[in-house]
């Protein structure tokens, strides 16, 4: 085979790829008005000349944003111009913003990654909003998916957790959707296909740091894969579509059961009389996940250990929360199941919000008090297993509750550790571990914890460095 049959070869792969996840995936309609997430690189680049020319053959309407989260200097302010020009050319409305993420992370008490994909989505939405789009096009590729599949692995997951990255979801607790049609393109084919074309696109240094673990999989572990299993991506695929359509039938199977699952406002209850029915418990655990992952678009987690409890916890009397992090809340209420958004002003019973006075907590008096850094300055702020010191500059309000499984802080901008692990590295007995008692800020953040007497720590987040102007101290007293 010479030259140019490779050429065609590739270039009829890829956009035949691309043809067939719309096809196959039902992601486009006619009709349909799509935002194309573009920050230059190759594969959003690729992204935006193919629906080009899918437009020009189809009734749908295209539209294209670009964030420029102001992280990388002139190589942000380069992808921004250089993602304008891109989209004049191809003659694509445009619309850009610039938000500096390094400074809301900051003062959100975010990590740069948590924060930069807070904006980004808040961004989406809103453009989304203002020019009444339906879909939104993102770029992941193929090395993408298998990369998160990895990921998830290796953190532990299930089934569901298994898809990694969803081809098509709902855009949060709304009609719209969320598109990848470039999902199972690999890089290599997408940056060589660009290249045949002549069509330029911008590199973004940032994926070179292998701190952040998907580029670590990426750049260690991924090529091992190729060299070793060089057809691998190809059974990824496969797998793929056969948790997808497994997938589907659950989703299917759970519509017989809607009646059981009300909307009341903002927030989900699957009623009671759903967990009495003679049912299995796998389709039990699936409809917790369904409401959350589909119901109200939610993002989040939730290992089988954790959906397992909240199913064998239920009781017909009273209410207690049975879950709760930054992203949901789940409770019982006389053996109903509700799903609610964490609201900064309700937490759970076993909460308080901490105030600048003494108080008694599990058997410890306690004294909370926010001081300016001026007059604290001179104070070595290392905290010890009675005294937390924080940096209170961009919170509003503190919280006090006792450690849960799954807590995790962070050890460095972008890494967090379990509260478990740290314990075992410290080698505190299990019995101890129950009597800690973990501080957070209103964004459910968790800014540190103390194990009375035994072991503090504070987030990384929340360190008291240069910038601090309000310093938090909780002491036990006595």
């Amino acid at each position: 085979m010479n030259d140019l049959e490779l050429k065609n070869n590739l270039l009829e792969k890829v956009e035949t790829t691309f043809l067939k996840t719309i096809e196959r995936f039902s992601l486009l309609s006619k009709g349909d008005k799509v935002l194309i997430a573009l920050s230059g690189g190759a594969d959003s680049v690729l992204l935006a000349y193919l629906l080009k020319k899918y437009k020009d053959n189809s009734q749908v309407s295209l539209f294209a944003c670009h964030l420029n989260h102001s992280l990388r200097g002139n190589e942000s302010l380069r992808d921004e111009v250089f993602s304008r020009n891109f989209a004049r050319l191809l003659g694509i409305d445009f619309v850009s913003k610039t938000v500096d993420v390094k400074s809301f992370a900051m003062e959100k008490k975010l990590s740069i990654e948590e924060a930069a994909r807070k904006v980004r989505y808040e961004f989406f939405e809103e453009v989304m909003r203002e020019k009444n789009l339906n879909k939104l096009a993102i770029a992941h590729n193929l090395d993408d998916l298998f990369e998160t599949m990895l990921y998830r692995l290796l953190k532990g997951t299930g089934v569901s957790g298994l898809i990694g990255i969803p081809v098509k979801r709902f855009f949060y607790n709304t009609s719209t959707e969320i598109i990848r049609p470039l999902l199972f393109i690999t890089k290599e084919s997408i940056v060589s296909y660009l290249k045949l074309n002549n069509i330029d696109f911008v590199f973004d240094s940032s994926n070179e740091d292998i701190k952040f673990s998907r580029n670590f999989l990426r750049k260690n572990i991924v090529p091992l894969f190729e060299k070793r299993f060089p057809f691998f991506k190809e059974r990824i695929v496969s797998l793929y579509n056969i948790l997808w359509d497994e997938e589907n039938f659950w989703l299917a199977e759970l519509s017989k059961y809607d009646k059981f699952v009300v909307k009341e406002g903002g927030d989900f209850k699957i009623l009671k009389e759903f967990f009495k029915l003679d049912i299995s418990l796998p389709l039990k655990r699936r409809m917790i996940r369904n409401v959350i992952n589909n119901k109200m678009g939610i993002n989040a987690y939730l290992s089988f250990d954790t959906v397992d409890k909240i199913i064998f916890s239920l009781k017909d009397e009273g209410s207690r929360v049975l879950y709760f992090s930054k992203k949901i809340k789940i409770y019982s209420n006389y053996g109903d199941l509700v799903f609610s958004l964490p609201d900064e002003n309700q937490k759970d019973e076993n909460t308080i919000l901490l105030c600048e006075k003494r108080f008694a907590f599990n058997g410890f008096e306690f004294q909370f008090d926010i001081l300016s850094f001026e007059e604290v300055k001179n104070l070595n702020f290392k905290s010890t297993p009675v005294c937390l010191y924080f940096d209170a500059t961009g919170s509003l309000k503190f919280y006090l509750r006792f450690y849960q499984n799954g807590d995790r802080i962070y050890i460095d901008q972008n890494k967090t550790k379990k509260l478990s692990d740290i314990f075992v590295d410290y080698k505190v007995p299990r019995f101890k571990r129950k009597n800690t008692i973990v501080v957070f800020d209103e964004n459910n953040s968790i800014v540190g914890f103390i194990l009375p007497f035994v072991l503090s720590r504070v987030s990384k987040l929340f360190y008291v460095n240069e910038n601090t102007k309000k310093v938090g101290m909780l002491k036990i007293c006595g």
